[in-house]
């Protein structure tokens, strides 16, 4: 059984969130059956980087571990909704340097501090937006992101209201010609007018679990 299978069975399992903690204690929880999974055997040493989001009334819950991003698209601006679990961060949260540090850039912008199956424990970051008719929500892998760059990307999801399926593929294709290193993962999420309820769009263009 791959990660990505362990992960979505053990938040699956939950029946109701009452707010973005449920969903983050719920990422928390997968990582401690991810743990021992990861100790012995084909996935001895695997690891994975994960995010999650759930509509709860008017907002949307989103809860993540490591370095995979949601967005979202409000108004014709895009807001990142999460923070990186990155080794960059990490060194600005410990204050060893200012985010305008030179020294800062030096270091790896892909090496990544938090991970499911990195630690026995791990604390999921979580956040809840306002969930506006019209707003685009997305979730993207680094591969996705760090290629396309975020105006590319907004750009992009202007047009995935007409059809969300569509964007998702166009995202992924215009990552790999842009040369995208590693797994792209794209789910989009329309809110649309009305009562009518959300759309989604996702695609995983290569399989594989994230090994340190």
């Amino acid at each position: 059984m791959m990660l990505a299978e362990l992960v979505s069975q053990n938040i699956e399992s939950v029946a109701e969130l009452d707010g973005e903690a449920d969903l983050g204690r719920c990422l928390a929880a997968a990582n401690r059956v991810v743990w021992p999974a990861v100790q012995t055997g084909s996935l001895r040493g695997a690891g994975a980087t994960v995010a999650a989001m759930t509509r709860l009334g008017s907002n949307m819950a989103v809860a993540w571990v490591g370095d995979v991003r949601v967005y979202r698209l409000h108004d014709d601006r895009l807001q990142l909704l999460t923070r990186d679990h990155s080794l960059r961060n990490d060194h600005i949260d410990q204050g060893l340097l200012r985010p305008d540090d030179p020294r800062l850039k030096r270091l790896p912008e892909n090496v990544i501090v938090r991970a499911l199956g990195m630690a026995a424990e791990v604390e999921p970051g979580v956040a809840l937006a306002p969930c506006a008719p019209g707003d685009v929500f997305v979730l993207a892998s680094d591969a996705a992101y760090r290629s396309l760059g975020e105006p590319t990307l907004a750009s992009m999801l202007r047009e995935a209201p007409a059809d969300p399926r569509l964007c998702v593929l166009r995202i992924s294709e215009a990552a790999k010609q842009r040369g995208a290193n590693g797994q792209i993962t794209v789910v989009i999420v329309c809110v649309p007018g009305g009562t009518a309820g959300p759309q989604a769009a996702v695609l995983s263009a290569a399989s594989g679990d994230r090994s340190w």
